[in-house]
């Protein structure tokens, strides 16, 4: 037998999360839907920090918290040049052209 489960992400231009809930769980409890939780320095948090972290060759390096660390590491030590960095991008992705493969 096939699962099926919905996903909702939430991205939003400060924080961003996600949920989701499995088709026997809403059969039984139309309520009962699973969030996102994020450990990250001694917190705990339903949606992180909408930024993502890129390396120098453009690919993907860290997600919200995370990234926002990690690029203020490279800044600390000066070696945050030629990295990608973009936070709170929600809002210029909403007059974009989305290319489908």
């Amino acid at each position: 037998m096939l699962s099926v489960i919905v996903a909702a992400i939430d991205l939003g231009t400060e924080n961003s999360g996600y949920g989701y809930s499995f088709r026997s769980d809403y059969e039984m409890d139309p309520t009962r839907v699973y969030i996102s939780t994020w450990n990250f320095e001694h917190s705990i948090s339903p949606k992180q920090l909408t930024c993502v972290l890129c390396n120098p060759k453009g690919e993907f390096h860290s997600f919200g918290n995370k990234a926002e660390y990690n690029y203020s590491r490279l800044k600390d030590d000066n070696e945050h040049h030629n990295w990608y960095f973009f936070r709170k991008f929600k809002n210029m992705l909403l007059n974009k052209q989305v290319i489908q493969y």
